[in-house]
């Protein structure tokens, strides 16, 4: 899990390189750059950490649809990410891609219809919003 506030400001322009730093200039918002740049510099930390390297050597490149990806020589390590508000989300994996995905506690009731979530995530969804309703009874 990536919490963006405790990440030093002087560790940015050390890990994220130029195109990420210029992504970060477009937002409208400082507050919305600092914490994009916050959970890439998070992320980045993460990955170095699993590979035994500096963050700073880390590149992504990105999929047809936007899915982030790590440059040789370090592509063995797959991983995904996952934003919720102020939460983010990231697994690793060296076995093959991996997938992720947080939603706010109030989405839960929505994707119990979608057709993307499969029949056991739906029988989750459900026991989880009983456990849920259990709770606040309590």
């Amino acid at each position: 899990m990536i919490d963006p506030a405790p990440i030093p400001d002087a560790d940015t322009p050390a890990i994220l390189n130029a195109a990420e730093q210029e992504q970060a200039a477009r937002f409208r918002f400082e507050k919305d750059a600092r914490h994009w740049m916050a959970c890439r510099t998070g992320l980045k930390a993460i990955l170095a950490d699993a590979l035994g390297t500096g963050a700073g050597e880390l590149r992504l490149e990105f999929e047809e649809y936007g899915k982030p990806f790590l440059a040789a020589p370090y592509a063995e390590l797959h991983f995904n990410l996952s934003h919720c508000h102020d939460l983010a989300l990231v697994v690793l994996s060296f076995d093959g891609p991996v997938g992720i995905d947080i939603e706010p506690a109030d989405r839960g009731k929505s994707l119990i219809g979608c057709e993307q979530v499969g029949i056991i995530e739906r029988g989750r969804l459900l026991r989880l919003r009983r456990s849920l309703r259990r709770r606040l009874r309590e």
